[in-house]
């Protein structure tokens, strides 16, 4: 697969974020509170997920393996939560778009370290005069889009 085709995937899966964020920040203004809005994501995503592994016969992961998952591992699921969370309570605060760009930035801040220390197994990429460059402009991108 290209790259330039792997980047537009990419591209389209931040698409369907922003779209989940606008979805559920409504859920989040229809139910009685935030983290209802956020239950109901995750359970609506587990049943596909359940789904898609019954329809792709990929089957379930046994329970030697999950019992033996090193702890961090379980992290995933809650910063998931967390981000999904954030997105219900502060999309209406401050747009979809000044949301989106900020989360965007935080994730390339943190990308950047966890790409030259190559963390939990990351590819290590040193930060390169370069990529801070490319980090500053995703900075002053959020700082554009906010005035």
């Amino acid at each position: 697969m290209s790259k330039l085709l792997v980047i537009v995937l990419a591209m389209s899966a931040g698409g369907l974020v922003a779209l989940q964020g606008v979805v559920n920040s409504q859920l989040g203004k229809v139910l009685s509170h935030p983290l209802q809005a956020a239950l109901l994501s995750f359970a609506v995503g587990w049943l596909g997920l359940f789904l898609a592994t019954l329809m792709f016969g990929t089957g379930l992961p046994s329970l030697v393996q999950l019992a033996t998952l090193p702890s961090r591992l379980w992290l995933g699921g809650l910063l998931g939560a967390a981000f999904i969370t954030a997105t219900i309570l502060l999309i209406p605060k401050i747009g979809v778009a000044n949301m989106l760009v900020a989360a965007v930035a935080g994730q390339v801040v943190v990308a950047l370290v966890l790409d030259h220390y190559g963390v939990l197994g990351a590819l290590q990429q040193s930060i390169t005069l370069t990529r801070a460059l490319g980090t500053i402009l995703v900075i002053t991108g959020l700082v554009i889009i906010n005035q």
